[in-house]
């Protein structure tokens, strides 16, 4: 009995201990999408889901699937059907 007690008593303070550990205050999400990008989208792609892959430097969108329980990631694309991804300084020049 005096082992549930103690147990019951600590639970609280272990599940504190485990939400303070995963919130660390230097770690930040997903740079905001630049308004730029957001003006070359075209309509109808859920542009508040929107990130760019550091991998591919392009933009991406998640779509709720009808077939998937997990949205589906798909390239953020122009009015024109081009996929919108960052210019390196390298290729710029």
């Amino acid at each position: 009995m005096n082992n549930r007690l103690i147990l019951t008593g600590a639970l609280p303070l272990l599940l504190g201990a485990c939400a303070a550990a995963g919130d660390k205050a230097g770690t930040t999400g997903p740079e905001p999408v630049p308004e730029a990008v957001l003006a070359l989208a075209a309509p109808g792609q859920a542009v508040h889901t929107a990130w760019m892959d550091p991998a591919d430097r392009c933009y991406w969108y998640l779509r709720p699937s009808a077939i998937e329980t997990a949205p589906v990631p798909l390239p953020l694309r122009t009015a024109q059907g081009r996929q919108i991804c960052a210019v390196s300084a390298s290729a710029a020049s």
